[in-house]
């Protein structure tokens, strides 16, 4: 049950019923202490129990540094068929950036990783709704934050939510 937060858990019910007409996203933003998580988690309770894919994740300060941590979290549990359907490129990309492969010399490409983010966006959502959330947004590594922006701005005909 969530006290004394009924606007923002309005709104956090409203970002489910607007996904029947496409994308979509809410961002709360407060003090440490407000109810925050309390939202969070209670959304994602409830987008699960309508069947609502969820991918998320809860960076913390320890993991800003470290390149793709929160990607990792987010496609954590997706199975590896859906990877390495990617082309050639991306699936290479996908594999380093989630620490699947050696990165060798080179790494993988930001852009490359971000494209393959979009393609596993798109399928996901086509098939069904889908949900992105990520607690404490404000500690997700860059890398992650780059191929996640641009993953929801790519993806299209599908019924995607964003929760920050």
């Amino acid at each position: 049950m969530i006290v004394g937060r009924d606007e923002e858990w309005i709104s956090a019910v409203a970002l489910l019923d607007r996904l029947a007409t496409g994308p979509c996203a809410l961002f709360v933003e407060g003090e440490p202490g407000i109810g925050k998580t309390t939202i969070f988690e209670a959304l994602v309770a409830r987008a699960r129990g309508l069947g609502v894919q969820v991918l998320r994740c809860r960076p913390s300060q320890a993991q800003v540094r470290l390149p793709h941590a929160g990607l990792m979290e987010v496609l954590d549990g997706i199975g590896a068929d859906l990877i390495d359907d990617l082309p050639g490129p991306q699936r290479r990309a996908m594999r380093i950036a989630l620490r699947w492969e050696d990165p060798g010399p080179l790494g993988a490409e930001p852009q490359t990783v971000a494209a393959a983010t979009g393609s596993v966006f798109q399928r996901l959502a086509r098939d069904r709704w889908l949900l992105l959330a990520v607690d404490d947004l404000q500690w997700l590594d860059d890398a992650s934050a780059q191929a996640l922006e641009y993953a929801v701005r790519r993806v299209e005909g599908g019924h995607l939510a964003v929760l920050g």
